[in-house]
């Protein structure tokens, strides 16, 4: 899930496959329309997610080109967002250029079902909350 490597400003902890939450999920049977699969990359008081090897497992393909860059994440916590058995995401609040935003992360490991059967996105979350020191 984690995986603590170096990058050019120091250590970064990577979690790939990861997916990013894009908007509310439907019951509308079509996860690539909600959800983008790629890599979280957490450096100094930032992250970035862009594209990795990750891919969604549905019957149609589309390139995962989402990126999203956090200038300095100011809180991590987990948040139910959606309906049903979706388990609790991974929401980070961060800054970037002077305003506040959110973004939801679910651990994309084992098509999905990680979190649920293994709880890996709180130890995602206690994992970036250790490795930046907020709340």
């Amino acid at each position: 899930m984690a995986d603590g490597s170096t990058g050019s400003g120091g250590p970064v902890l990577k979690f790939d496959p990861v997916w990013l939450v894009l908007k509310r999920p439907r019951p509308n049977f079509d996860p690539p329309s909600f959800l983008a699969p790629g890599e979280l990359l957490i450096e100094g008081h930032g992250a970035k997610f862009g594209p990795s090897d990750a891919t969604l497992s549905w019957p149609f393909d589309r390139t995962p080109d989402k990126h999203l860059t956090m200038d300095r994440i100011v809180g991590v916590r987990r948040k139910r967002y959606g309906w049903g058995v979706v388990p609790r995401l991974v929401e980070i609040t961060y800054e970037t250029t002077g305003r506040a935003e959110v973004a939801y992360f679910n651990d994309g490991g084992w098509k999905g079902w990680r979190p649920m059967v293994t709880g890996s996105n709180r130890r995602m979350v206690n994992a970036i909350r250790q490795y930046q020191g907020v709340a």
